[in-house]
Formats: C-alpha cells, sequence, structure tokens
C-alpha cells in the first residue's frame, strides 16, 4: 500500500510540474519583469537554458510564496511565485531548485535529448562527490545511503518516464546541495547570463538562479534573481539587482552578500 501511495503522489508532483504547453496563455517571467529603465535585456539564444527561464510561466499576481506544507512563506521578498511545484516533501530547497529547472531543461531540450549514442541523460552529484546519473534509475537502478557514500540497488521499475523520473529528483534534492553544485558547474569569469547562478556553499548555504541579466550604455548590469528556499518552497522571484562596484551582489533574502567569486555556470 504504501509503494501505491508513494507512486500515486510522485506522479501527482510531475504532473503539477513545468509545463509550457499547458501555460502557454500563463504571463511568463520576461513578460512581467520588464528590465529598468535604460537598461537592455541580453539576447539569448532560443532553446537555451536562459531562454528556458524566461519562458518560465507565472502565477497569479498576489499569489503567495508556500512551503512543501502547503502553508505560506515568510517571503516579503518575493515579486511572483513561478508555476513550479515544490512537492510534499522539505526536499527541493534552494540549490535543489535550480537544479530542477535544469534538469527540466535538459529533459525537454530537444538539442541535448540525442546524440549518436543515444539519449543524453542528465548527471548530478551528491554532497559526497558521488554521481546520481538519470540513466541509472532508467535501467532499474536506486540510489541509497551506504555510510558517507552513496549505493546502489537493481531491480526498481524501469523506463523513462513521469515516475522515474520523479523519483530520480527526489533522490538529487535528498543528496545533492549548495556544496555539491561545485562539482556541476563552473566559475563565471566573464560577463554573467541568464541561467547562471550565485552560489555560497555552506550548510546552510544559498543559491540564486539569474533569469535575466540587463545592460546599461555605461556597461552598468542589472540581474533579474530567482530563487527557492529553506523549508522548501515555491521557487519565486525576488526582483532586479545591481552588483557593486565589486561585483558583490547583496539581496534581501539573505544575510550576506555573495562575492564575485560566487558567480558559477552549469557544466
Amino acid at each position: 500500500m504504501r509503494a501505491v501511495v508513494a507512486v500515486v503522489a510522485l506522479v501527482a508532483w510531475l504532473e503539477a510540474s513545468v509545463a509550457h504547453a499547458d501555460a502557454a496563455a500563463a504571463e511568463t517571467v520576461r513578460e512581467r519583469f520588464a528590465p529598468p529603465a535604460g537598461f537592455v535585456s541580453d539576447v539569448v539564444a532560443a532553446g537555451s537554458f536562459g531562454a528556458y527561464l524566461q519562458a518560465l510561466p507565472l502565477l497569479p499576481p498576489g499569489t503567495p510564496v508556500l512551503t512543501f506544507a502547503g502553508t505560506p512563506a515568510h517571503a516579503p521578498w518575493a515579486q511572483a511565485v513561478v508555476d513550479v511545484s515544490v512537492g510534499a516533501r522539505d526536499l527541493q530547497q534552494c540549490a535543489d531548485s535550480a537544479i530542477r529547472l535544469r534538469a527540466e531543461w535538459l529533459r525537454s531540450s530537444t538539442s541535448s535529448s540525442t546524440t549518436a549514442m543515444g539519449p543524453v541523460r542528465p548527471v548530478f552529484h551528491a554532497t559526497s562527490g558521488d554521481p546520481i546519473p538519470y540513466g541509472r534509475y532508467v535501467a532499474g537502478e536506486r540510489a541509497f545511503a551506504q555510510k558517507n557514500r552513496l549505493g546502489w540497488r537493481s531491480g526498481a521499475r524501469s523506463g523513462d518516464d513521469d515516475e522515474v523520473w520523479a523519483a530520480w529528483l527526489e533522490t538529487v534534492f535528498l543528496y545533492a546541495g549548495s556544496l555539491s553544485l561545485a562539482r556541476d558547474t563552473t566559475p563565471v569569469t566573464g560577463p554573467m547570463a541568464a541561467g547562471d547562478l550565485l552560489v555560497l556553499g555552506g550548510s546552510p548555504g544559498h543559491v540564486l538562479v539569474v533569469l535575466d541579466v540587463a545592460r546599461a550604455a555605461d556597461g552598468r548590469e542589472q540581474w533579474l534573481i530567482g530563487q527557492g528556499f529553506m523549508p522548501a518552497q515555491s521557487f519565486h522571484v525576488i526582483g532586479w539587482y545591481a552588483p557593486d562596484g565589486d561585483g558583490a551582489l547583496t539581496v534581501p533574502s539573505w544575510k550576506a552578500p555573495f562575492p564575485k567569486t560566487a558567480r558559477r555556470r552549469f557544466r
């Protein structure tokens, strides 16, 4: 019975996920959040991760940020809630939200889904350093904690469908975090771009997602920032923010600035 309930919950979670086709009439991140006066948004390539983020549908204005338990979260900085499910467990927090969005883009991206060797399966790393490949879940394997590492068991349900996808995502959320993102990203040494991250690794750490980058004629930048939070809650947009003269970014949702060295980009 527990297995049946778990399957139903997982499928329900995926049915409430990001679904651009079903939300075609919804206002998107790009539509609601025009760049500040005097700034122009960077052009993003069609099909890119940045374009995917800017096309995310938003819930109606005034929609509250909710925790995984369905209760209102303390999020006075939230300016909009993105229509992405948060699940029913305290798993999809700040780093996990960034991973979730990246994973969903990889899954939906026709440019990265198939090669001559077959489908490209997303892989993220646990804080232990162990990889968690989606391909192993497709093959019927499942990860489990084994001391301070991950072990694998076979014999689970195989296939590439929403149920298996949800099971893999929950495992990634359980074992990954702001520290593990260092293995799945590289430092940004040049200009920031939509889809980049600001990562403060730690326990707790925090992760911000750059949804858009806008520039003024004099070279000044502003970044449109989104985030998940702790406890797990709705991914939300907190608005446009400008880095300071040293390249650090300060936002009201976190106690410390994000230094220039916090800039990361998914591999």
